[in-house]
């Protein structure tokens, strides 16, 4: 009983996201900052991202589950999509910040934990388009 408990625990290890706080200390995937407000850019990204169905950039992963926060005490912006099936995978993770020369803007590729992250980066090249369009 003792190995079928371990065996479990490693499958759902193997299953799960990268946790969205060792994704955000990662290097990003792609960066600029931006002269616009950091919450209009976030609000303009969200917007796209949610009316163009993300299963065009990836089949394989399905539409994402967006979950936004704005901290407009901090002059930050998160944006995670994530892949919602028996697990909550973390898929890309946009964050815009205030700054005195605009809008640092970040985006993260993520996937399976321990896995290789191609949708991840697939996406998160797609949704920095929309970044890019929105800064203009």
């Amino acid at each position: 009983m003792k190995h079928l408990s371990i065996i479990v625990v490693l499958a759902v290890s193997a299953c799960s996201g990268v946790p969205i706080k060792d994704l955000r200390s990662e290097p990003p995937h792609n960066s600029a900052i931006y002269k616009t407000n950091y919450s209009e850019l976030g609000n303009c990204v969200l917007d796209r991202l949610t009316t163009e169905p993300s299963s065009a950039w990836s089949p394989s992963t399905g539409n994402l589950q967006y979950e936004t926060v704005d901290r407009k005490n901090k002059g930050i912006m998160t944006i995670t999509g994530s892949m919602v099936s028996h697990y909550k995978i973390p898929i890309i993770d946009l964050v815009f910040t205030a700054t005195n020369e605009g809008t640092a803007s970040e985006i993260r590729a993520g996937g399976v934990n321990g896995g290789p992250r191609f949708a991840g980066e697939r996406m998160a090249d797609q949704a920095w388009t929309h970044v890019q369009s929105c800064a203009e």
